[in-house]
């Protein structure tokens, strides 16, 4: 395995990270009074600012890969990050999203009730979305 493309790999990983971080920072609503309120949430909003990032930094790793024969096994990496973003998308998302947004006068346990409530909806019609669009492109797609 290349060494210097490994400490290249995790150097722009923490620039990517550093810079998402900057963003949030930078574009945060004044009424959400600094950094230290509503923590997980802005975890969630680095995370997924990153993994966006990170799609589209495979791609110029992927070449570097092929052409140094850096050892990275890059099938494996796009599947993995490919199902990262799925999962995020799908589940972590919209969890943060519902809870964040939920009365805080009701209890924790109603409030964490409603947000898996709305999560495993939105899972269902994400899905369906994903199973309709494997059989119709199966089906009708060239090749």
């Amino acid at each position: 395995m290349d060494v210097l493309l490994l400490c290249i790999t995790i150097l722009m990983a923490l620039i990517v990270f550093g810079v998402s971080f900057y963003m949030l920072v930078i574009y945060i609503h004044t009424d959400e009074k600094g950094i230290g309120n509503s923590i997980p949430a802005k975890i969630v909003v680095v995370l997924g600012l990153g993994l966006s990032w990170g799609q589209l930094l495979l791609v110029p790793l992927d070449v570097s890969n092929a052409l140094d024969d850096g050892g990275i096994d890059m099938p494996t990496c796009y599947t993995v990050i490919y199902i990262i973003v799925l999962v995020y998308l799908v589940g972590l998302s919209p969890f943060t999203m519902f809870f964040y947004e939920s009365d805080e006068e009701d209890t924790i346990c109603s409030r964490l009730t409603w947000s898996f409530i709305f999560t495993f909806i939105i899972a269902g019609i994400s899905c369906a979305a994903i199973f309709v669009s494997q059989i119709w492109l199966s089906v009708y797609a060239p090749g």
